[in-house]
């Protein structure tokens, strides 16, 4: 090999640099380490789990000046290809090779910055050329003035370079950051216009990237106390945000979603407590009730919540919220977490648990699923058809019914399998039911088909309906059926959807119908589009070798229609 680092992308497959990336994404290539004499080494899992439980490869790498000169990796894909082929790559190395290269050009960048600048005399005057060539203390002393000035500009630097003030409690900093954003644009009535959000927006965009960057650092105490500073500010000013409250809630899962990153990291076991320990306290604050931001709180807590008394602790809380929790979709929301802290760490207490609260689809749902996971079948079972039983809403029925059918094809049983099949095919029209159902009946389905298809006709019309039947049809090779099909309900979709099929028997019929439905068609419509609609179906007719036919058509129509000039202009072509 000989290729420079630069062109990494260039050099190896797609599908490798695409499994690469997604390595670099999930942060799972680790520890770089240079050994001396252009020779990297590096350690990377392959998924957080692994990561976790410090399973990974060691990757080497190898430079001369700026080219690849040799590489390994220790996983058995790299090890088979070395036996195999002359091609000796993996993921793991092209991962290792892309963090190489971000450390070499990060070290470039600080030699570039520690060079002495020189006087330069440049062509314009541009910003760049002014900071270029103006002195630093008259540059802050600008800035500072005009910061007294301009208020937002004054918060966007706030918030720019709040991480290189250093303070004692690095939360309080950023809180009086964000009161201080919150306050300057708020109106005389304590409300946010959209200018507002839009500017909220912007300085909340940026401390988030200073959270990445700090995690990135592995600064986690730091990306913690930025992340908890947004969540307290954010949540109370989200009824300022009239009109624009999902824009602020936007910003709350935004948050989330960088604790949800810090959380991926190894950070210590006090940091990890602190994080339970403020996201216990805030759940039950009457905004995040309110907004239904209260679910990623206990996505956080379940995952952080390791002991008992922490369990009880939860526990306690979402039993005070469960006694004036009246909106049902949020008494689900409880509920489910509930259960989840019972399964884990109360099983005595779980079954009483469930039986109490079976009318909760929530609750059901998650124990069925709970029960087929844990492969205790029988239980799952015995739930889902009590849920039946006691379930008003359709959709909770559906999904019980599925969880049957996983049941009885995890369990071998052919008949509930056939029932269940059946019954969410002919309610859903979804073509997976369908295919269980004929593997399951085997040689029994040629007498199936006959009666799926009577149920199905019985049924009121629909768009799916119609759709499904012409489906089955052609699937079965039903051709007569088919066109039979296609003419009872004159579908010049369906029929140019399935020409080709029904050419070889049909080829007379097929064109017949044609004629009929494009005729009909024209006589009831009328337009440019229409038009453009007869074009597209004398190009497909020409594509299937029916262009005697599109000339015939095209003839007729000329004569028929000679005052229909977007007709006649389409008609041109052919």
């Amino acid at each position: 090999m000989n290729f420079e680092i630069k062109n990494i992308e260039s050099f190896f497959p797609e599908n490798i640099v695409t499994d690469a990336e997604a390595l670099l994404h999930d942060d799972l290539v680790q520890g770089l380490t240079d050994l001396g004499k252009n020779l990297w080494t590096m350690k990377i899992s392959e998924s957080y789990d692994s990561f976790l439980n410090d399973i990974a490869f060691e990757v080497e790498i190898q430079l001369k000046g700026k080219k690849v000169k040799a590489f390994t990796c220790e996983c058995d894909f790299f090890q088979q290809k070395e036996k195999q082929s002359k091609e000796k790559f993996c993921k793991h190395i092209v991962a290792g090779l892309f963090i190489l290269r971000k450390n070499l050009l990060q070290r470039e960048l600080k030699k570039q910055k520690a060079l002495p600048s020189s006087p330069t005399k440049h062509k314009k005057l541009t910003t760049a050329s002014v900071l270029n060539s103006v002195e630093a203390e008259a540059l802050k002393n600008f800035v500072r003035s005009y910061a007294r000035l301009d208020k937002k500009f004054a918060i966007a630097l706030k918030a720019r370079f709040a991480h290189a003030v250093q303070v004692k409690n690095p939360k309080e900093k950023y809180i009086q950051l964000l009161t201080s954003t919150f306050n300057s644009v708020k109106s005389a009535k304590d409300k946010f216009n959209y200018q507002a959000v839009n500017q909220i927006k912007n300085i909340i965009k940026d401390i988030l990237v200073q959270v990445e960057d700090a995690i990135a650092m592995e600064y986690f105490s730091e990306a913690a106390s930025i992340i908890q500073a947004l969540l307290i500010k954010l949540a109370p000013n989200i009824k300022r945000a009239e009109n624009y409250e999902e824009q602020i809630i936007g910003l709350v899962e935004l948050s989330f979603t960088q604790l949800n990153n810090l959380l991926k990291k190894e950070i210590a076991p006090e940091l990890k407590n602190e994080i339970w320990t403020f996201c216990l306290e805030e759940f039950d604050r009457s905004e995040h009730r309110k907004h239904n931001t209260q679910k990623h709180f206990f996505k956080v807590l379940l995952e952080l919540t390791h002991e008992k008394k922490q369990a009880d602790a939860l526990l306690e809380k979402i039993d005070t919220q469960l006694e004036y929790a009246f909106d049902k979709k949020k008494k689900g929301n409880l509920l489910l977490v509930k259960m989840k802290l019972l399964e884990q760490f109360n099983q005595k207490d779980l079954t009483d648990f469930i039986n109490e609260h079976l009318e909760e689809s929530e609750v059901l749902l998650e124990a069925v699923n709970s029960s087929i996971q844990n492969e205790n079948y029988t239980y799952a079972k015995k739930l889902a058809h009590q849920g039946l039983e006691m379930q008003k809403l359709v959709i909770v029925k559906n999904q019980l019914v599925d969880f049957l059918l996983n049941i009885a094809l995890k369990t071998q049983n052919k008949k509930e399998t056939i029932e269940y099949a059946r019954q969410r095919f002919l309610i859903t029209y979804q073509f997976q039911y369908y295919h269980i159902l004929k593997n399951t009946l085997g040689d029994k389905w040629e007498s199936e088909i006959a009666n799926l298809l009577q149920l199905i006709i019985k049924q009121p019309y629909s768009p799916n309906k119609k759709e499904t039947l012409a489906i089955i049809y052609a699937e079965e090779k039903m051709n007569l059926e088919l066109i039979n099909y296609i003419q009872k309900i004159r579908s010049l979709d369906l029929l140019e959807k399935y020409d080709l099929q029904l050419l070889e028997e049909y080829k007379g019929e097929v064109y017949e119908l044609y004629e009929d439905f494009l005729d009909s068609y024209l006589r009831s419509h009328l337009g440019p589009k229409t038009s453009t609609k007869i074009r597209d179906i004398f190009y497909h007719l020409k594509k299937i070798g029916a262009q005697k036919l599109v000339r015939k058509l095209s003839k007729k129509y000329r004569e028929q229609y000679p005052e229909r000039h977007t007709l006649i202009e389409e008609l041109g072509f052919f």
